[in-house]
């Protein structure tokens, strides 16, 4: 996957584009279709992780794009029995805090 490529040529200290490559090969990962869960638990491992990148140096909008997009992968994952629909909720809930109140960053 070009993704993996192109994080593999990211040099040290640059976490912020390590962060957003990663939460864009999430988005990829999403769309594809299939009966497992393994493209949607890479996803979320894949937010999860530029999540704590995109608090710390991102902007309100990019978490919360993330936030959403993890949102939806753990409802999917619910589906399956492989997620609880609750993380599900708080994540689209820390995703509308931040789009109405973006100064309210965690």
């Amino acid at each position: 996957m070009l993704y993996r490529k192109s994080l593999s040529l990211c040099s040290d200290g640059s976490e912020l584009l390590v962060a957003r490559i990663a939460a864009r090969m999430a988005t990829a990962l999403m769309a594809i279709p299939s009966d497992d869960a393994d493209s949607l638990m890479q996803a979320r491992d894949a937010l999860q992780s530029s999540l704590t990148i995109f608090v710390q140096q991102g902007t309100a909008e990019e978490t919360a794009e993330a936030e959403l997009n993890l949102g939806l992968v753990l409802q999917h994952l619910a589906v399956m029995q492989k997620a609880r629909i609750q993380d599900s909720i708080s994540a689209h809930q820390r995703a509308r805090l931040l789009l109405t109140h973006p100064a309210r960053r965690k």
